[in-house]
Formats: C-alpha cells, structure tokens, sequence
C-alpha cells in the first residue's frame, strides 16, 4: 500500500509493510499531525507519545535532507530502511540519524572526495 502525504510542504510517498501496535508507520504518524505541522500526542501513553515524537523529528530530519523513510519505525535504536537522494538505501537507527548520521555510501564518497 503506498501512502503519500504532505508535510511542511513536502510531498512523502511511502510504502507501508504490515502494521503491528508495537510499531509505527507513517500512516500512524500521519493522523497524529495537525494541519499545522505540529504533533497532536495528547491521547497517548507517556511511551507512545515518545516514540511519536521522536519518529516525527526523525521525519523532519529526513525532510529536511531530502531522505525517505521507507521501514517501520519500532524504537530509537532498531535500524529503519532509508533512502537518500542520491538513491542509495541505507539503515540508520533513529537516535543516530537525527544526530547527523546519514547514508553510509554518501559519505564515503564525501570523505573520499576530500581526501584525494
């Protein structure tokens, strides 16, 4: 099933794999934003509200370096499948993703770059 949405005045397509309630897809974290952009978690438990906001600054990171998400997100430190602009699908876990971790290939290419 592909999802397409809109935030912060991007367009996100994804596909959703099977949704399990230990998990959440970005169908999930769709219905928990307003149409302001801000992230309604007032109903949820304090470890829902959690996961939600940190799966949504994760999207807002990915957005704002033109990445996609394309697995589930199941907690901070579980890999989620990514993909970069350049196209490279990658794995990071969202802890080390919003630090500043990215795709492993475009950064070899960078460092490589650099150095020759």
């Amino acid at each position: 099933e592909a999802l397409t949405y809109n935030l912060r005045g991007t367009t996100i397509t994804s596909t959703i794999t099977n949704k399990k309630e230990h998990r959440m897809t970005l169908e999930d974290l769709k219905q928990l934003i307003n149409p302001d952009g801000t992230l309604n978690t007032e109903h949820l438990t304090s470890n829902q509200r959690s996961k939600a906001k940190s799966f949504y600054d994760m999207l807002n990171k990915a957005i704002d370096n033109k990445h996609y998400i394309l697995g589930e997100y199941k907690a901070v430190m579980i890999k989620v499948e990514m993909r970069c602009s350049e196209g490279h699908v990658f794995y990071a876990e969202p802890r080390h993703y919003r630090n500043g971790r990215g795709c492993v290939t475009c950064s070899k290419e960078k460092y490589e770059n650099n150095n020759q």
